[in-house]
């Protein structure tokens, strides 16, 4: 599954979430919580996931609240 405010890798049993928006300081805008929902949904369904880590693209900053 494509996403465009995520990236999501995963290798082995860990799966990796990075918020892609480091222009916006990876602030949670309505389309990005609604692909968050979606990658934790898949996360879930996924039996040989066991962890997930949620991380954000750019220097700037982790996660910056909502725009």
């Amino acid at each position: 599954m494509t996403y465009e405010n995520i990236v999501l890798e995963h290798e082995g049993r860990v799966a990796i979430m990075a918020i892609n928006r480091p222009d916006k300081r990876n602030a949670l805008n309505l389309a990005t919580r609604r692909e968050i929902a979606r990658v934790l949904d898949t996360i879930q369904a996924d039996t040989e996931i066991g962890v997930l880590v949620i991380t954000g693209v750019g220097d700037k900053s982790f996660i910056s609240g909502r725009t």
